[in-house]
């Protein structure tokens, strides 16, 4: 259940977007970057031509087909301000702040959910740590300044944390469907619903171990006697299928778009084809660590890297070669990387990567120390979870050959979540922390700009 406070904190991420977003309206009136395509679509939906595409959009028109269906609404709250027209620029970045706030009511209903042990109503601490960290998930920086534009990426991971949230619940149906409705805007969510079925699937396979009195059946050493049970009874192997059924036929869905479509994205194929780009996940570990030190900077263990390092040296030296090799075959630079110096990630690349050729192995002991303390912070979860989750995270990062921070912000959600529950301190300063970094950057975006020769409008610097 919801707490009044909660629906306060709804209402304050709601006015607080909205007031943002009416100050980038002001500052930013043109469409910026990838606006331009997306209002240029939405226009045409909204004048009633469904069969005109925009050859540039990789993405499906689920964001376009909900804010149509969100048009009337909006209409109506902005019409007494005088917006423009409801199917505005102007108008339509207002969208982006309700899925924002909605996202905190799911984000404390899954914690709530994955820490169960911790929630009481009579422990007031544990429910306002619980409250914290979905309020620290939902300002997440890299999520929460693209509230404030006509991007797919709030409605994405609204979308995705919605589906999971249902699986959680065991409501797999709706749970599907959302699913569903998330790949209808972005395609690679398909990984996030078949994560949400994994884990109800290890929901399933946790109770019926439960009831056949299996000490820790999601462990390795139990495993094999879930499976046993799995395949002997046909009953509960029925019940089992029943769950995942709705999951298989989105599943099969996607497999017959991707033939119809001859490929996952639907225009600027040449720019987003699949590569096997092993890097990212090493660069998803960095974005983890640079936007989350609170929790992650005191698992950082670099004497425990040494000693293994100095105890395990074989294996040590296994690891750094095949580092070194995977860095060295499979670290890709984008041209959209090199060429748009719209982004942060272009400055990152120019003044590091590509100041000296070893700058991207110095790099190495970085990854070690942040995957490893992210692996920490999920030490309470089963091996099958863990497995699953590592699983996910790779399949929904190295497939893509651009370096994008936004790839990175929901397997920061979903890792976040899930990470052990933090003490008020730690979690005071995540805030604190956040908060910073919003600010730099809308300080950044209003007043850094420069011109381009092609371009009418000033340019600015986003993630």
């Amino acid at each position: 259940m919801y707490e009044f406070s909660d629906y306060m904190l709804f209402v304050i991420i709601l006015f607080s977007s909205q007031l943002i977003v009416h100050l980038v309206n002001i500052v930013v009136p043109a469409p910026f970057i990838d606006e331009i395509f997306h209002i240029g679509q939405l226009n045409h939906y909204c004048a009633g031509n469904f069969t005109y595409w925009d050859s540039k959009i990789t993405t499906p028109p689920g964001l376009y087909v909900v804010t149509l269906f969100f048009v009337p609404i909006l209409d109506s709250i902005y019409g007494i301000l005088d917006v423009k027209s409801s199917c505005s620029l102007e108008t339509v970045r207002y969208l982006n702040s309700f899925f924002t706030a909605a996202l905190y009511l799911i984000s404390v209903k899954l914690m709530q959910s994955l820490h169960e042990n911790y929630c009481s109503s009579a422990n007031l601490k544990n429910r306002a740590m619980m409250q914290l960290t979905a309020l620290n998930v939902t300002i997440f920086p890299l999520s929460f300044f693209y509230t404030f534009l006509y991007y797919t990426d709030v409605l994405s991971l609204f979308l995705v944390s919605w589906t999971y949230l249902l699986a959680k619940l065991h409501y797999y149906n709706c749970s599907a469907f959302v699913g569903l409705l998330s790949c209808c805007v972005r395609q690679s969510n398909i990984v996030w619903v078949a994560f949400s079925a994994g884990c109800a699937l290890l929901d399933q396979v946790e109770m019926i171990g439960k009831r056949n009195d299996i000490a820790r059946p999601l462990e390795l050493v139990s495993l094999n006697k879930v499976i046993g049970i799995l395949w002997s009874d046909f009953g509960i192997s029925k019940a089992v299928l029943r769950t995942l059924l709705s999951y298989i036929l989105v599943g099969i869905g996607f497999v017959v778009f991707v033939f119809k479509n001859n490929g996952i994205a639907l225009g600027d194929r040449q720019a987003h084809q699949l590569s096997f780009h092993l890097v990212q996940v090493c660069y998803c570990m960095v974005v983890f660590l640079v936007f989350n030190i609170a929790v992650l900077l005191p698992k950082l263990d670099i004497y425990g890297l040494l000693l293994f390092a100095k105890r395990r040296k074989m294996l040590f030296s296994l690891l750094v070669i095949g580092s070194t090799v995977s860095i060295a075959l499979f670290t890709y630079a984008h041209p959209y990387l090199l060429a748009d110096n719209r982004h942060l990630t272009f400055y990152i690349w120019r003044r590091w990567f590509m100041a000296h050729w070893s700058a991207k192995y110095l790099l190495m002991p970085v990854y070690f120390l942040s995957l490893t303390a992210v692996h920490r912070t999920l030490e309470m979860h089963s091996f099958c979870w863990k497995i699953l989750f590592w699983l996910t995270l790779a399949l929904v990062t190295v497939p893509n050959r651009l370096l994008e921070l936004r790839y990175f912000i929901i397997p920061y959600y979903m890792w976040r979540i899930h990470a052990k529950l933090q003490c008020t301190k730690t979690l005071l300063f995540e805030f604190t922390y956040s908060m910073l970094i919003n600010c730099a950057c809308l300080i950044l975006f209003f007043y850094k700009t420069f011109s381009w020769p092609d371009e009418q409008h000033l340019q600015r610097i986003i993630f």
